[in-house]
């Protein structure tokens, strides 16, 4: 999470776990909600006013895509921006995916789907890393804790098994 959204005159909702709380918050969070909690879309929904439209998801697995379809506005219009292949159910809202490898002019597979060389997305990274660059000198994007992975490859897929979030993991 960075408090860019924040920058742009957003206001951020997110998920997380409760022991994350403090922490999404220092990182630019206005609100938060239990990413645990029994219909926690449902009651992002009702906190908006039934007004949300823009979600970013982070984890893009089915349950957080079935969160996120549940928080959006009930009227058609919205969008879904997933960090892995869009998974969103409802029909009436725009997907898509947003990953970095779309800004380096090559194309990249991942499983069954191909992705091609997006110049538009190259022009928009280099943009992008201008503003970046210009933001985290300010102090005004935080990035994540760092999780180092020094056990190798196999101690990294028991981390991601373990479901664990509040991490960058290198």
């Amino acid at each position: 999470m960075s408090s860019t959204p924040t920058q742009s005159g957003y206001t951020v909702l997110t998920t997380c776990s409760p022991q994350n709380f403090s922490y999404v918050k220092e990182l630019g969070a206005d609100v938060v909600f239990d990413s645990h909690e029994e219909g926690v879309g449902k009651k992002i929904r009702e906190y908006t006013n039934d007004n949300l439209h823009l979600v970013y998801d982070t984890i893009s697995i089915p349950e957080t895509a079935a969160v996120c379809a549940d928080a959006l506005a009930s009227k058609p219009g919205g969008k879904y921006m997933a960090t892995q292949f869009p998974q969103m159910e409802r029909k009436d809202v725009e997907s898509s995916a947003a990953v970095v490898y779309t800004m380096t002019n090559e194309e990249f597979r991942v499983g069954e789907f191909s992705f091609p060389p997006k110049p538009g997305d190259i022009e928009y990274g280099i943009r992008f890393g201008d503003i970046a660059e210009k933001l985290i000198a300010e102090g005004k994007i935080k990035a994540h804790r760092v999780l180092t992975n020094e056990d190798g490859g196999f101690a990294a897929i028991n981390i991601c098994n373990a479901r664990i979030f509040r991490y960058k993991l290198t």
